[in-house]
């Protein structure tokens, strides 16, 4: 976990905590954004490896929750990147059944990186 987002969790208490199938907590919902965390290692192959993605019957429960912000906190060994990106841009992101289940892909291309050292070709997209 990034020294900042466990810093801001250590002074905020979540209005709602999202657990996977292990009960292991993996999102939490503070006022209007979204914070969960993700691996490098989980990016998807079939993105070339830029990309998460969120279930689409999660994504539909925080939009319902007045969700606007989606705050990824991303483990890749030792470096961690925080990726930020919109409920509004995730409405017409693409969605992909993936292992039985449809998803809203995340674009990292598409979001902001607020911490972290950037990819070659996140840079090489951001100067384009």
């Amino acid at each position: 976990m990034h020294s900042a987002i466990r810093k801001f969790q250590k002074e905020n208490t979540p209005t709602r905590i999202f657990y996977n199938d292990k009960g292991t907590p993996f999102g939490f919902v503070y006022d209007d954004s979204f914070l969960k965390f993700e691996q490098k290692k989980d990016r998807l192959r079939i993105f070339n490896y830029r990309a998460h993605a969120i279930d689409e019957n999660l994504f539909q429960e925080l939009v319902g929750m007045g969700v606007r912000v989606i705050v990824l906190d991303e483990k890749d060994d030792k470096v961690f990147r925080i990726w930020r990106t919109s409920i509004q841009k995730l409405e017409t992101a693409p969605r992909r059944k993936l292992a039985g289940v449809r998803r809203v892909i995340i674009e990292l291309s598409k979001c902001e990186l607020l911490s972290g050292d950037p990819e070659p070709w996140y840079l090489a997209r951001r100067s384009a």
